[in-house]
């Protein structure tokens, strides 16, 4: 089989770099300066530009507990709740091994199979669960914690201090959940969108499980080039 690719439609845009770079770089001085379409969306630029070293150490402080204390960290979530941490995750861990425990993955789908399996993977192993969800109603991270707290709950006594809830500061359902739990919780801060999301607690906290953190003196060294 021969196969034939038609670039007409790709060339204009290809050869015209001159312009291609001016819009680049309009666009690069509109997020330097606030003026975006949605200029509330760029929590995440300040956020690195003025690192919260209290929350980065607290953070590593409750992965450092994770490390000692469990076999699997499961981490519930969905789209940008889970997907920057398990691609940091998936280029920092040794293929091989490690020394810090299983990372999983659920909550982003809603097959039957997967989480029964699941469940049978967990038994005789110690066990901790990061539910990531801002509203706490998303079907299926909503769905995927019920069944895994409910496992936590048969299994281990200090199943509140096993879980660790990254949600809305003040509403939701997962917020009032963990408030009346006495969950440890994360913030899903304002202004910063699914995307940007794992330079947060939402990625954080899984990242940490395979490295160190950097702290607000590695974040100054690179804040003139988030400057400019």
């Amino acid at each position: 089989m021969r196969l034939t690719l038609d670039r007409s439609r790709a060339l204009p845009f290809l050869t015209d770099r001159d312009a291609l770079d001016g819009d680049v770089l309009a666009a690069h001085r509109r997020v330097l300066n606030g003026e975006t379409r949605s200029p509330e969306m760029l929590g995440w630029r300040r956020m690195l530009l003025d690192p919260d070293d209290a929350l980065l150490e607290s953070v590593q402080q409750t992965a450092n507990e994770i490390r000692d204390r469990a076999d699997v960290l499961v981490c519930v979530g969905i789209g940008g709740s889970y997907l920057g941490a398990e691609a940091v995750n998936a280029a920092l861990a040794p293929y091989f091994g490690g020394d810090g425990p299983e990372v999983i993955f659920a909550g982003h789908h809603l097959s039957p199979g997967y989480h029964q399996q699941l469940l049978q993977h967990l038994e005789g192993k110690s066990v901790y669960v990061n539910v990531i969800s801002k509203s706490g109603t998303t079907l299926e991270p909503a769905l995927a914690f019920r069944f895994l707290r409910r496992y936590l709950e048969d299994h281990f006594e200090d199943s509140s201090r096993r879980i660790i809830a990254t949600t809305d500061a003040e509403s939701g359902v997962l917020r009032q959940l963990a408030n009346e739990k006495g969950y440890r919780s994360y913030v899903v801060p304002d202004g910063v969108g699914g995307r940007f999301s794992v330079l947060t607690p939402v990625g954080l906290l899984p990242i940490a499980q395979v490295t160190v953190l950097p702290t607000l003196a590695a974040w100054a060294t690179r804040r003139t080039d988030l400057s400019t």
